[in-house]
């Protein structure tokens, strides 16, 4: 596929003891940006996970289903112009947390190839209004101002989004169904498959659940009935909204 797309690559053979530790090497020796691996390979290494000093797109399939990916056939495209290739639907988790901006990363790579239809599903936390009357005046004021900060960064993600040209849709989460992992999964579930997708995309984590560890995330990834590319971010867990609030203050 790469030598067809007319893509520069090199290869190369490593030997070692340990396949973590090999990885792990190269990645530092040839200055490596983005490792793209099996789902499960970086599952079960919890090593990889917390020393891999760069992104990470892991990519859960079962095989046949990677044909999705396959360049065009531009032979038949150029006999046959009336013939349009039917686009796959791609459907993006997208919760503004840790892994996001990896997650957005890969969706425009995959969306200017032009094989794919974009839906971003937004996972919000739902806000209750009950909250902010049993508030004294000085958190109320506090809370508006987070809720101002969160809303304009939500508001610039969805504007990036639109500009990209793709679909936009929104669910809610109550703060019970949040801290609720197979609440929350069910949820993810019924709304992903709604839009029988051909392929998701995620973060590494959901709100407080990630996908490599929690249980009900794990089966939830197993009733799609398609590849799933789990984007993680290198960036210290945390880090995101530092970087945000960090952001905001230099801009002041």
């Amino acid at each position: 596929m790469l030598e067809k797309e007319g893509i520069l690559n090199h290869y190369l053979v490593r030997i070692s003891h340990d396949a973590t530790e090999a990885v792990l090497a190269t990645i530092e020796e040839q200055n490596i940006d983005l490792l793209i691996t099996d789902f499960e390979t970086l599952r079960n290494s919890k090593k990889l996970q917390a020393l891999v000093t760069c992104d990470v797109l892991a990519i859960r399939t079962t095989g046949d289903d990677l044909r999705i990916f396959e360049p065009t056939n531009r032979n038949i495209a150029v006999t046959l112009p009336q013939q349009v290739e039917e686009k796959k639907k791609m459907v993006v988790l997208y919760d503004g947390g840790d892994h996001s901006d990896v997650v957005l990363k890969a969706t425009s790579w995959l969306e200017h190839s032009g094989k794919f239809n974009v839906s971003v599903l937004s996972i919000n936390k739902k806000q209750d209004d009950d909250d902010d009357n049993s508030n004294n005046n000085k958190n109320n004021k506090n809370n508006i101002q987070g809720s101002e900060d969160d809303l304009s960064h939500n508001i610039k993600q969805k504007e990036y989004l639109e500009q990209v040209g793709v679909e936009f849709n929104e669910i809610y989460l109550s703060e019970g169904t949040e801290q609720n992992s197979e609440k929350s999964a069910d949820l993810i579930l019924s709304a992903v498959n709604s839009s029988q997708p051909d392929i998701v995309i995620a973060g590494a984590t959901i709100g407080k659940f990630s996908f490599f560890n929690n249980l009900h995330f794990l089966v939830l990834l197993d009733q799609l009935n398609c590849p799933i590319v789990i984007a993680k971010d290198f960036t210290i867990p945390g880090m995101h909204r530092v970087k945000m609030w960090l952001t905001k203050i230099i801009r002041k």
